[in-house]
């Protein structure tokens, strides 16, 4: 089994080591900085130095026991069992984990303290944290859980610690320990003074102010949120809070205002969409007064504009009975019919036969996306119409 000094110490950046094994997978080391991929974390990276050659690290993965660390490329024969290697951790690689998987269990902690709602699932990127709730909280909770979690990130400094118990001990610590308890031999906790303590065996900060302000961009459902931090979130909020203010100048409204004016916006929009379905349905019921042509018993209904298909289906129940209806707009045209005597679906495939496209439907209904409409649908109408 490895040391594991990523445990003891996460900021070390480099270390000797002896080889313990050889496979194709990778080799194992006697001590490793190197923390492997588990809970939620991805692994470290970094490179394995021997004589004058370097490899790069690009997994590290545990397999029962053993700690493996895969190499880029080969290397099987580069190496014996028993030779010395130095370790290179990719440095802004592992602080960007540590900062994302300290601020998750801060993130929880206060999640839980705030609001009585438990973490299910856990996803820690490179200054990119994913978390699952098991219930839903409101924007309000989660905005006073924000303004908690960023004092503690950025001002208010908790110190992080961790202690290694033996399970026999675990009934002194059972009622602090928030979320599971790993029933083994040793325990590993992670102590965030006076504020929490989990069962963990991930790699973290020493102060919980190294972390800095996270920027959240996603809270779906009431139940999992994303976010970012470290370089990426402020990469994030310079680029958010630029276009924020370019786009409040456009409306001339101050940035605070944002959400006032969505709504505003929103309310226009949804009255702008009841007046246009009230005008809509208007053009319907003055179309189905006024054929713009009668072919025999047949009364032929022209409208050159796109209306909601629903409407329009609606408003087609309305007309009067041996009646076809064209909708035509650019290269689509849309047929409804309520005569037995024509096919809506037979009328389009003649029109896809000559002018080409694709399309289909039903007796009652079809449409095509046509390759060359005709300039005048009538006339083409008339034609079939005098064929049959």
């Amino acid at each position: 089994m490895s040391e594991k000094l990523y445990w003891n110490h996460p900021y070390q950046k480099d270390f000797e080591a002896k080889i313990i094994d050889i496979d194709e997978q990778g080799i194992v080391l006697d001590r490793t900085a190197f923390h492997p991929e588990g809970g939620g974390q991805l692994s470290d990276r970094g490179k394995i130095s021997y004589k004058e050659e370097k490899f790069n690290v690009i997994n590290v993965f545990k397999e029962k026991d053993q700690i493996i660390h895969q190499l880029e490329g080969k290397f099987q024969d580069k190496f014996n069992v028993g030779n010395s290697v130095n370790g290179i951790i990719d440095w802004d690689w592992r602080y960007g984990l540590m900062k994302a998987h300290t601020s998750q269990h801060l993130f929880s902690a206060t999640l839980k303290k705030f609001c009585k709602v438990n973490t299910d699932k856990a996803y820690i990127g490179f200054e990119d944290v994913t978390i699952e709730f098991h219930s839903k909280i409101s924007y309000d909770q989660l905005k006073n859980v924000l303004k908690a979690v960023n004092q503690i990130f950025s001002l208010k400094n908790i110190s992080i610690s961790t202690k290694i118990i033996d399970k026999s001990q675990i009934a002194n610590y059972k009622n602090k320990i928030r979320g599971d308890i790993q029933l083994k031999d040793t325990i590993r906790l992670v102590i965030s003074e006076n504020y929490d303590m989990v069962c963990c065996g991930g790699t973290h900060l020493k102060n919980s102010t190294e972390i800095g302000m996270i920027f959240v961009y996603e809270f779906k459902s009431g139940n999992k949120i994303k976010y970012y931090l470290g370089s990426k979130a402020l990469a994030k909020i310079a680029e958010v809070n630029l276009d924020l203010i370019e786009s409040m100048d456009l409306v001339n409204q101050p940035i605070f205002d944002l959400k006032r004016v969505i709504n505003d916006h929103s309310q226009k929009i949804e009255n702008l969409e009841i007046e246009n379905q009230s005008l809509s349905e208007e053009i319907l019921r003055s179309l189905s007064k006024n054929p713009i042509e009668k072919m025999g018993e047949i009364k032929v209904f022209l409208l050159n504009s796109k209306l909601d298909d629903k409407l329009i289906q609606q408003s087609f129940n309305t007309f009067p009975k041996k009646s076809l209806l064209f909708i035509k707009s650019e290269k689509n045209i849309m047929i409804f019919s309520n005569s037995k005597m024509i096919s809506a679906r037979s009328l389009i495939k003649t029109f896809l036969d000559k002018y080409g496209g694709k399309g289909g439907g039903s007796d009652f209904k079809a449409q095509a996306l046509l390759d060359k409409p005709p300039e005048n649908i009538l006339n083409y109408l008339n034609e079939l119409l005098s064929k049959d």
